[in-house]
């Protein structure tokens, strides 16, 4: 994580960025990983635009050059970034829109979205796909729109930085953390664009972006959402050996990392996945003593967080489908 390097300064009664620093910090990046620059700015801004960025001559907005490092797997406060006083508004705002639409507020969201679709800069993508992104989000926790309705604004807000994703183009690699967002939510929904396989396929390949490019916490918390969402599509299939080698990817990925989130809950989905394959099949005296590790595994992550309710249907499942008991 980058922080500090983009430094706001006032001059003029503005907020300025050095220019230089963040187009120096683009072009290291892009070019330590390969990328072309037509396939950074795709969607984002003009090939010129992000030239002259990247040689100093060229300033823009902080959601503009968040959505550009977002692609080359970098992520910096939005605030570093800020531009103008009319910039610095519009970074209050959406700060404000994802802080209500958390808390439900969405009457306050409603307004906000619209005092910030006319401030925002005009012609530009990201902002129009900022506002889409979270109309989405509060209908989704609103309920008040059909699975459909709520696809369409993912899909028309995916298609502002990402024209070329359903043109089969497999140039289009680059991804920045709301693209991923949107396709993992249009995924979830079932969106017709992608079937199963093509599904499988988009989420391994959004995971091996984030494995390449993205690092730190940014890096384990995105490549382990994107995890869980496969291991729930082959779910959804039920085909549970597939359910038992994403886990184990995605077990053996978070414990390179720091964290433990979703362990518990991963090592659960195996033994539940390990009972329903192996059940009813021969091989089941020697596979039980592996469900069993699983739920010890599960039981006992769950019990260091003190997640008491997901620790008792461990229990559950261990007496009903197994006939065994936890014993502390």
């Amino acid at each position: 994580m980058w922080y500090g390097a983009c430094r706001v300064v006032k001059s003029g009664g503005e907020r300025t960025m050095k220019v230089n620093t963040l187009g120096q910090f683009l072009r290291f990046y892009r070019e330590k990983h390969s990328f072309q620059q037509d396939k950074v700015c795709s969607g984002i801004c003009s090939l010129a635009t992000l030239s002259r960025v990247e040689n100093g001559s060229k300033i823009v907005d902080s959601l503009v050059a968040e959505a550009l490092l977002g692609r080359i797997g970098q992520k910096v406060l939005q605030f570093e970034l800020l531009l103008n006083d009319n910039d610095h508004y519009l970074w209050i705002i959406r700060e404000r829109i994802q802080k209500y639409v958390e808390e439900g507020n969405y009457n306050e969201v409603k307004e906000l979205l619209g005092i910030y679709r006319l401030k925002m800069p005009k012609g530009e993508s990201v902002h129009e796909q900022f506002c889409l992104y979270y109309e989405a989000q509060m209908a989704i926790k609103k309920g008040n729109k059909t699975i459909n309705e709520i696809c369409e604004i993912l899909y028309r807000a995916l298609k502002l930085t990402k024209p070329e994703m359903d043109s089969g183009n497999e140039d289009a690699i680059l991804y920045n953390p709301i693209e991923i967002d949107l396709i993992m939510m249009l995924i979830r929904y079932g969106y017709s664009v992608w079937h199963y396989r093509d599904a499988e396929s988009e989420l391994l390949k959004l995971f091996c972006y984030v494995e390449k490019v993205y690092s730190g916490t940014q890096r384990e918390e995105t490549g382990s959402r994107i995890l869980l969402e496969l291991i729930s599509l082959v779910q959804h299939s039920e085909q549970y050996s597939r359910v038992i080698r994403y886990v184990d990817k995605a077990v053996d990925f978070i414990s390179r990392g720091r964290g433990m989130d979703y362990i518990a809950e991963l090592h659960f989905i195996k033994a539940k996945a390990l009972e329903i394959l192996y059940r009813e099949n021969d091989r089941w005296t020697e596979q039980e003593n592996f469900c069993k590790e699983e739920c010890l595994m599960a039981y006992y992550v769950f019990d260091i967080f003190k997640q008491e309710k997901e620790k008792q249907e461990v229990q559950r499942f261990c007496e009903d489908k197994l006939g065994w008991q936890i014993i502390e």
